[in-house]
């Protein structure tokens, strides 16, 4: 995000010797970009709740992963397939232009879709 994005570090956000919650936890990730008005939450729900707005989704907007009421895992979308399904990348297991739903079709899942203003 701030390599390929230009959101720029700041005194939450950032990475110097060590990284912040901001930077290094998913949950810190999700709320300093709600709260600080770096990014506005699109939608949030289960996979029915949000499917129709996941092909409205724009590279850089930001999908959190919610599992037993936290924020457990994020991604960024990347572009979409050819039937415009989003594409997301990830980093805990190195996931490059996969489905955006990561196969976490179950009904104790909540999504979260977060446009960042970069």
């Amino acid at each position: 995000m701030h390599e390929g994005g230009k959101l720029r570090k700041n005194s939450v956000w950032n990475y110097d010797k060590e990284g912040s919650m901001a930077w290094l936890s998913a949950r810190g990730l999700y709320s300093y970009i709600v709260s600080s008005g770096r990014g506005s939450l699109i939608v949030s729900g289960n996979y029915n709740t949000v499917l129709k707005l996941s092909y409205k989704l724009l590279p850089g907007d930001i999908v959190a992963y919610e599992k037993n009421g936290k924020i457990a895992h994020i991604s960024v979308v990347t572009g979409q397939d050819s039937r415009g399904y989003a594409l997301v990348n990830c980093h805990n297991t190195d996931r490059y232009r996969v489905p955006w739903d990561l196969g976490w079709i179950n009904k104790k899942i909540k999504f979260h879709f977060i446009r960042v203003h970069y």
